[in-house]
């Protein structure tokens, strides 16, 4: 398979003017049984995807420890929520 995309690669340059065609087949991904021919193999990762996968994730991940420990204060400091009785017996006859 690998012979095939190379060969693949290799005539996208030759005959469609794509100079920086290529396979991308990254080492970390390993095991996914696919096997990518990229007009441009220079940077097949959007700077989107880099900026979700990299710092966003970060301010996410702090944001939900935030209200985590937010919520764990409130409860410590105030307690429980208390349902106070009615006087007047509500909507009873």
């Amino acid at each position: 398979m690998q012979e095939l995309a190379e060969a693949r690669a290799q005539q996208l340059r030759e005959h469609s003017n794509f100079d920086k065609a290529g396979v991308y087949d990254p080492a970390g991904v390993g095991g996914t049984g696919v096997i990518y021919v990229l007009h441009d193999v220079t940077n097949p990762v959007p700077w989107v995807v880099k900026f979700w996968k990299g710092p966003l994730k970060w301010i996410g991940n702090l944001a939900v420890i935030g209200g985590v420990i937010g919520v764990t204060l409130h409860y410590l400091r105030f307690g429980p929520k208390q349902v106070e009785p009615e006087k007047n017996g509500g909507d009873r006859p």
